[in-house]
């Protein structure tokens, strides 16, 4: 959701007129780097039942490095659709996370 956001900041300001590509470069930059930081605490959360450290990092960093191909889904949606798609992805994607957020939640409710 993040990437997504960001992606969708950094064209609007393409499109403004705005020359200073550097600010677009580091906000380009620095959202990818903190959704894949987001992804790897949020997976350390949800992976909390499981008592070995290094299965639990090991577990979480995939989940965060697999950010960065779900966010490759960006790019094709942008080209075909524009800002709208990517409003809509976003939407999507935040319906998906507050659906599988529920139900973690039950799901751990249930483990106790």
């Amino acid at each position: 959701m993040l990437i997504t956001a960001t992606v969708l900041v950094v064209d609007a300001l393409g499109t403004a007129g705005n020359p200073g590509t550097d600010l677009r470069f580091y906000l380009l930059f620095g959202g990818t780097l903190a959704g894949i930081l987001l992804a790897g605490f949020a997976a350390w959360g949800l992976l909390g039942p499981i008592t070995s450290l290094y299965r639990r990092g090991g577990l979480a960093m995939v989940c965060a490095f697999a950010t960065v191909l779900v966010m490759l889904i960006c790019i094709p949606v942008n080209q075909w659709f524009g800002r709208n798609g990517l409003v809509m992805l976003l939407a999507g994607f935040g319906l998906a996370a507050a659906l599988l957020g529920r139900r973690a939640q039950r799901l751990r409710s249930q483990a106790s």
